[in-house]
């Protein structure tokens, strides 16, 4: 199963980054502009930890640049706590999706951490397709050090 970890040091309080990046809206300011979410208005600005878990919620279609549509995802949440999240979902494209985000207290700072892995329907696809979410994964975390501030930078 192909997978990813992409982790950043954000210099940003916790409750802030759990209360932004615990959303749609947070998830498409992350992925802009390559890439945005549908997401039903009801969803959008709700806080993850109020989405029911194990059921899944809605079909996002996933556009190229915010308008070209490229796969389908049906989103189900397996767990969110105060840490963060995981999702087993699947999609058009792939028959597993996998993607769980953690959000640790360094004191002063934080550290997000994104670890993804998916299963492809046709398995060609893993290695083409790896390259590319890992590029979309560095650009979320390169928005989010923009707009929290990176440690050491």
């Amino acid at each position: 199963m192909p997978s990813l970890k992409i982790e950043s040091k954000l210099d940003e309080d916790i409750e802030r980054l759990y209360a932004d990046l615990l959303t749609m809206d947070g998830v498409n300011y992350e992925l802009m502009p390559l890439v945005k979410m549908t997401t039903p208005s009801e969803w959008a600005s709700k806080h993850l930890k109020l989405w029911p878990i194990a059921s899944e919620l809605f079909s996002s279609v996933i556009l190229l640049f915010g308008i070209i549509p490229v796969d389908i995802h049906k989103f189900k949440l397996s767990k969110v706590d105060e840490a963060g999240f995981e999702e087993r979902s699947d999609s058009l494209i792939h028959k597993k999706w996998n993607h769980s985000r953690t959000i640790k207290s360094l004191g002063s700072t934080c550290i997000v951490i994104d670890e993804l892995e998916f299963v492809p329907k046709l398995r060609f696809l893993g290695p083409v397709m790896k390259p590319v979410y890992s590029a979309i994964f560095k650009h979320r975390h390169k928005r989010i050090a923009v707009k929290y501030g990176a440690v050491g930078e």
